[in-house]
């Protein structure tokens, strides 16, 4: 899930696919290749006419903000990669149950493991852990 959450903070450089984050400034990036993309939406930029400045209006191609709050979108940023791995996760559980749906049963659906193979399974596992030393390293 952390690996969701950190992905959800980095961008892509439409040119040379350079993986980059914002710290501060402004919200048109400039790559090391020399692209420049705005961070909001990760369109290709030539200049400032993407954006609009603070308490003025979306007009024409204006469409995202030329500054914004760094945290709130690391914040948001965070959450949806958060929730995207929560989806996968319980997207992969319910794959592996439908792999091992059936699985220990006979055709009539019956479980195949008897009442004293668990009993022997567990006796088995208390006498393995009564075998175990335990040793102190120093």
């Amino acid at each position: 899930m952390e690996d969701k959450m950190t992905e959800a903070l980095l961008r892509k450089c439409n040119t040379c696919s350079k993986r980059f984050y914002k710290t501060d400034g402004c919200n048109k990036m400039t790559c090391v290749c020399g692209s420049f993309q705005c961070y909001i939406c990760g369109q290709s930029v030539a200049s400032y006419d993407h954006f609009y400045s603070p308490g003025t209006p979306k007009l024409g191609t204006k469409s995202c903000p030329l500054y914004s709050d760094n945290i709130k979108l690391m914040k948001e940023a965070m959450e949806k990669g958060a929730m995207e791995a929560k989806v996968a996760l319980q997207e992969r559980k319910i794959a592996v149950a439908e792999k091992t749906k059936g699985l220990g049963k006979d055709d009539d659906g019956q479980s195949r493991i008897s009442e004293s193979r668990v009993s022997n399974s567990k006796s088995l596992l208390k006498r393995q852990a009564e075998e175990v030393t335990v040793c102190n390293i120093f």
